[in-house]
């Protein structure tokens, strides 16, 4: 039995039809007219309809169908309660690292010195690397001048051998500046570590 009504009937009008032990399905079609059955009706299929019980209380609510725009921000709540679920679970994470790791704001620097130690133990090496091979090539640069000109074989080994010194002394120089910028990305790592450390402990107490 459905019953179409055209102006807002009270529910329990319509209860009282002598349908005293059935549940009651209601909804608004498209022109926004009441529809009440006593079985689930075709026309709310895409649709909020509500059951109400016999004595007029609403049993339940079946949710309608989403429209387009409806199921795209659905969508995209959806993405974004994921992707706050990944982030709290990824700074959990992050949490046990980090106490487990370090004990204490002094094993964080510990571990920035030791970092930075073997960076600056590298552009050492560099920097004597860079002052042996100059040595020698100035060394190399002074018997060049004093060959005579007329042993063109003799000149070009010393020449071949600068230029050799100049190429090696160029790519210490950049080891260097590559180091140099590790060393930057390991204070900036270390900053960011110590101040995430310092929330944590603060956040903790």
């Amino acid at each position: 039995m459905t019953k179409r009504s055209h102006i807002a009937v009270p529910l329990l009008v319509v209860l009282a039809s002598g349908q005293a032990q059935a549940d009651f399905y209601s909804c608004k079609d498209n022109n926004g007219h009441l529809i009440t059955s006593d079985r689930p009706i075709p026309e709310c299929a895409d649709k909020s309809t509500q059951i109400y019980r016999n004595n007029g209380i609403l049993k339940a609510e079946i949710a309608g169908a989403l429209t387009p725009e409806q199921r795209r921000t659905a969508e995209l709540q959806q993405q974004q309660r994921e992707a706050a679920a990944r982030q709290a679970e990824a700074d959990k994470k992050e949490q046990r690292y980090l106490l487990a790791h370090y004990p204490t704001e002094q094993d964080v620097e510990l571990e920035r010195k030791k970092a930075l130690d073997a960076v600056q133990a590298k552009i050492a090496a560099e920097k004597k690397n860079i002052a042996i091979n100059t040595d020698a090539m100035n060394k190399v640069h002074t018997e060049l001048t004093q060959l005579p000109k007329d042993q063109p074989v003799q000149i070009n080994q010393k020449k071949n051998k600068e230029d050799d010194l100049k190429l090696t002394i160029a790519q210490s120089q950049k080891l260097i500046l590559r180091y140099q910028t590790d060393e930057q990305s390991i204070n900036r790592e270390f900053d960011e570590t110590h101040k995430r450390y310092i929330e944590l402990i603060t956040n903790h107490k």
